[in-house]
């Protein structure tokens, strides 16, 4: 499976790197490496996002110096990880770099760190993993801390809405991830208030075609209510009782009243939830 690795050279994406690595082992994967040094607003763009080479209205000798100087890192990070197929640094604008190779090439997922933030940092600004989950089409995969205390990836919860309006999704990535891995799923489904049990019985039903359609065979079902409590706070919780390795969220809509204006529930999750995240 081929990935895109975003990576700002920092320690999140070393923790990130020992993730991945834990997957090649189960599930071969084909990693491109990219680092973008941000350019001026100002400077023009050609098609692949990177700047116009030789720009004569601005000088971009720092900005070169600095991609020479992290290529040499780049190159060293692929020499140290077998996995790594290629590692090159751009200077441009991340946002329509990323859009730009997601055209030319088939990637099935994004890998890449993250920070968790405080509510005044999600008031006022827009983090990287937001940026990049508004534009994309491929699950992203998110690290925040060091996941190396777990060997394996043993658990996977799966976070999902389980809709009574469409037929059970095959999610493939997912589904081979979850086969090769050779994980325990744990389907959640987060409903407003206790469920009459003639409709917690449907509702489990939809979440067991989930589970057949996705070939997981190795599954328990965890129906919860956020009535006085929150989605993320719900998440961190049976994260922790369910002893999750990897939390995977294919569409899941906020029950609870949304206490993060402006921000949807799967931002809101990406930037909160201290967990390998992988957001679709």
């Amino acid at each position: 499976m081929k990935v895109l690795f975003l990576t700002k050279f920092s320690e999140v994406e070393n923790f990130l790197l020992n993730f991945t690595q834990k997957i090649h082992k189960a599930l071969p994967l084909e990693v491109d490496v990219l680092h973008v040094v941000n350019s001026y607003p100002q400077v023009p763009l050609k098609l692949d996002g990177t700047i116009i080479d030789k720009c004569v209205d601005y000088d971009l000798s720092g900005l070169e110096k600095l991609q020479k100087e992290e290529q040499i890192l780049a190159e060293e990070i692929k020499s140290a990880n077998p996995f790594i197929s290629s590692a090159s640094v751009k200077i441009g604008d991340l946002r329509r770099i990323v859009k730009y190779l997601l055209t030319q090439k088939d990637y099935d997922f994004i890998f890449m760190g993250s920070h968790k933030t405080s509510l005044i940092e999600d008031w006022t600004h827009e983090t990287t993993i937001d940026r990049i989950l508004e534009q994309v089409d491929i699950p992203v995969l998110s690290i925040k801390c060091d996941q190396s205390h777990n060997v394996g990836i043993e658990r996977i919860g799966i976070f999902h809405d389980f809709s009574s309006s469409e037929q059970p999704k095959k999610i493939e990535s997912l589904s081979k991830l979850a086969k090769a891995l050779g994980s325990e799923a744990h389907l959640f489904k987060f409903v407003k208030e206790p469920l009459s049990e003639e409709k917690r019985d449907a509702c489990e039903k939809r979440m067991r075609a989930f589970a057949t359609e996705n070939e997981l065979s190795n599954y328990q079902l965890h129906i919860l209510s956020v009535k006085g409590s929150n989605e993320e706070e719900l998440m961190t919780q049976h994260m922790v009782d369910e002893d999750l390795q990897l939390i995977a969220i294919p569409e899941l809509h906020r029950k609870s009243v949304n206490w993060m204006f402006g921000k949807n529930l799967k931002s809101s999750i990406a930037d909160h939830v201290l967990a390998p995240l992988l957001i679709y």
